[in-house]
């Protein structure tokens, strides 16, 4: 190819670039037009028909909502936020009569709650949006122009409490409690306290100290605080923690009970099940590994004060788990997690071994990784002078879901009898409803002179 043909393509080329640029300037300043042309009109309708309640407020912010911030840059975003915001102080301003004006009729879902029949200050607090949200100073505009609002409910029964609990917004919530204190006992339509909205340690702490045995009122459901913070992600550890202590102080599931994890709802959904299995599945599911950590503090804390509420030394978190869990992926995940665990022992001078050899649903794969983990425990007997195969024998538990592996740590312990009963490994296999011909077959082959002990 000679240099005057390269010399012709190069050309070509840089027309084709030069000609898509010119297309995507020409794109992009169309759709700064329409967008400043929508905005225009959002104004022109705003300064036209004036404010007349802050429902109609909302009506226009969740249409300003609704525009694109693809097709416009962000300073000009921001710009018209502010220059929204101002136009709605000084019309708050002029008009406060209006503030005062329930909206009757309102077609519009926030977040699932009709805005129907709530004054100002209910809609306000009901936006969720968070470049829209409204700024305190309005909020407090609302509530000096309308005082009584702080003693409204909305249609399902929630107050401004509720909402500003729900918005996560600890200065708004301590200035309606500052306002109106009998709020925080106020129970909506389904009976839900604002203690059940609370999600951030904050506000939640505050709460607990004006209304401490919110922390024992159920909605109709029947669901604590408890069940609400355990099954939703976005509330915090800390409020799980916060509402399990102040359940043992009340003597939730009685007088050693754990704080309310054991306490039903309708559902028969008790909090500690309810974070078992959000956690499981949130290792199943492949969530982000902060969602995972946010369900494994629940669960280790809930897990933790259950052990403390039985007044018993239970070793370590490991030892617990193994008791209460039989999920084989949540298992492996505590483990890991806890890798000291393994080798600690409990009050009874157990190992998280034993604990596993004793429940017959944990996985016989657990077993096998506690006996690579930590094997000296497949030979320790506890203050019972009884081994980890004595109790995976006499529960019932078959000779390939675990016990086989206790076996290869060391046969000879097939010929240590337990203390109480006088019974081998294979005569507590043979004893009960749960026993195996099939375990007691293969412990014997290993050792056929068990049956005639020298």
């Amino acid at each position: 190819m000679s240099a005057k043909q390269i010399l012709k393509v190069n050309k070509t080329g840089l027309q084709v670039l030069t000609r898509q640029f010119a297309n995507f300037i020409c794109m992009l300043l169309l759709s700064f037009l329409l967008y400043y042309h929508r905005i225009t009109k959002m104004n022109e309708h705003f300064s036209q028909d004036g404010l007349q309640t802050l429902c109609e407020l909302l009506r226009l912010m969740l249409r300003y909502q609704s525009i694109s911030i693809y097709h416009a840059p962000e300073l000009a975003l921001d710009f018209q936020i502010m220059r929204f915001w101002d136009r709605v102080r000084n019309q708050i301003h002029r008009s406060p009569q209006e503030i005062a004006i329930k909206c009757v009729v309102m077609p519009l879902v926030e977040n699932g709650w009709s805005l129907s029949g709530m004054y100002p200050l209910h809609a306000a607090l009901c936006l969720r949006r968070d470049h829209l949200r409204v700024p305190y100073d309005i909020l407090i505009q609302l509530v000096q122009a309308c005082p009584e609002a702080l003693y409204a409910q909305t249609e399902l029964g929630l107050t401004p409490l509720h909402l500003a609990v729900n918005l996560d917004d600890f200065e708004m919530t301590s200035y309606v409690l500052d306002f109106h204190p009998g709020a925080i006992r106020d129970q909506s339509k389904m009976g839900f306290l604002p203690l059940h909205f609370a999600r951030s340690e904050r506000i939640t702490r505050l709460l607990l100290e004006q209304y401490p045995s919110g922390a024992c009122i159920t909605d109709v459901n029947g669901n604590l605080p408890l069940h609400i913070a355990c099954s939703h992600g976005i509330f915090s550890p800390k409020v799980v923690k916060m509402l399990l202590e102040k359940g043992m102080q009340y003597k939730l599931d009685g007088p050693y009970g754990a704080g309310g994890s054991f306490c039903a709802n309708s559902l028969a959904h008790i909090p500690l099940k309810i974070l078992i299995v959000a956690t499981g599945q949130a290792l199943s599911e492949g969530k982000s590994s902060n969602d995972i950590e946010v369900c494994w503090q629940k669960l280790s804390t809930c897990l933790w004060i259950m052990s403390e509420s039985r007044r018993y030394h239970s070793g370590s978190l490991i030892h617990i788990c193994l008791g209460v869990i039989c999920d084989k992926t949540l298992l492996n995940f505590a483990m890991d997690k806890c890798k000291l665990d393994v080798f600690k022992i409990d009050a009874s001078g157990r190992f998280p071994l034993h604990i596993a050899a004793m429940n017959r649903n944990v996985p016989g794969e657990i077993i096998q990784k506690l006996t690579v983990m930590n094997p000296t425990a497949a030979i320790s007997a506890d203050v019972d002078l009884k081994l980890p195969i004595h109790y995976a024998s006499m529960n019932g538990r078959r000779y390939h879901d675990g016990v086989k592996h206790l076996v290869n740590i060391s046969a000879v312990s097939l010929r240590v009898a337990g203390r109480d009963c006088k019974l081998f490994p294979f005569m507590m296999a043979a004893v009960g409803d749960d026993s195996s011909i099939d375990t007691i077959y293969e412990l014997l082959r290993i050792d056929p002179n068990l049956i005639f002990p020298v």
